[in-house]
């Protein structure tokens, strides 16, 4: 014989699956918003680390740029290469510079302190630094870093110029050094929140089963009575009429049914007394018949007519 679920234990199922189902939503929409925040809050300091970044090097780049001009004022006036290279391989190990190019005053490039010193010859772009538009030094950014172009001279006497490309190596490692932390911040953070969803979880579970089997119970009630009325009347049995609680369909539909095994109970009485008054009419009708038999018998009889007439009656 198969199982067969009763209603409250599928209604508690029911119950029990949509609780879990609007839990795990919830979490996940949690989850996706919390995430999408951290993004958002990770680019947004990333962002002002950038802008403060881009204007303090440029502070420092202006500085320096005025310095490197009085100190390789001399090294410049004297041609001295040697000395100019020495001096750009010192900067090149305790600064973040990639590379330094030194020009003579038409932009033509004497040396750029490597060994191999294959820039001499060419010229760099020194138009935005003449007159009329003259700038006291020009910052561009390139694909590493930023590139400062400046004049080399005294007392507004320009011997030469300089160009430096200044790595931005330091930012690219904070910022890598900054997702690390922010990764092991919403790690942590995404792990606490498993564990708090989880327990969350576990809680709505124990919660939602207790509650739905007691409201399934309370749903199944009036189901379990209407079934039970239906099998009274079907045994033949007179039913108690169903309380009726509120005024909804399925309060209707007790209502209505209240009302059909009532006149049902009324007809099957009706029916009853009919039967027995009909027996009843049979039963005299039978006596009657008797009665005229045993006249009939009594006449055919040779007897004396008194006595006819006191059998009779």
């Amino acid at each position: 014989m198969p199982y067969k679920v009763s209603i409250h234990t599928k209604y508690a199922l029911i119950i029990w699956l949509i609780s879990i189902i609007l839990v795990f939503i919830m979490l996940s929409v949690f989850y996706f918003v919390a995430h999408k925040d951290a993004l958002s809050l990770k680019a947004s300091l990333q962002n002002q680390y950038v802008s403060n970044y881009e204007l303090d090097h440029e502070k420092k780049i202006k500085q320096l740029s005025g310095f490197l001009s009085h100190l390789f004022f001399d090294l410049l006036y004297e041609l001295n290469i040697e000395g100019m290279d020495q001096f750009i391989e010192k900067i090149k190990s305790e600064m973040d510079v990639s590379a330094i190019k030194i020009a003579d005053s038409t932009g033509k490039v004497l040396t750029e302190g490597t060994y191999e010193n294959a820039s001499p010859g060419s010229y760099i772009d020194i138009s935005k630094l003449q007159p009329p538009n003259a700038l006291a030094l020009v910052i561009s950014k390139t694909t590493t870093g930023h590139m400062v172009l400046f004049p080399i001279g005294l007392n507004k006497n320009t011997i030469g110029y300089g160009q430096v490309e200044f790595s931005d190596k330091p930012l690219a490692d904070f910022l890598c050094k900054q997702d690390e932390i922010l990764n092991e911040g919403w790690s942590a953070f995404s792990s606490r929140l498993f564990q708090t969803g989880l327990i969350i979880l576990l809680v709505v579970i124990a919660v939602s089963i207790i509650f739905s089997v007691v409201l399934s119970r309370r749903l199944s009630a009036p189901l379990k009575e209407l079934q039970n009325a239906a099998m009274a009347v079907y045994n033949g049995k007179k039913s108690q009429p169903i309380p009726v609680r509120g005024n909804d369909e399925f309060s209707n539909f007790i209502r209505l049914f209240n009302e059909m095994t009532a006149k049902i109970a009324n007809y099957t009485e009706e029916l009853e007394i009919s039967v027995k008054e009909r027996t009843r009419e049979l039963d005299d009708n039978t006596q009657i018949q008797q009665v005229i038999n045993n006249i009939l018998k009594i006449a055919i009889e040779p007897t004396p007519l008194k006595e006819k007439l006191q059998n009779v009656l």
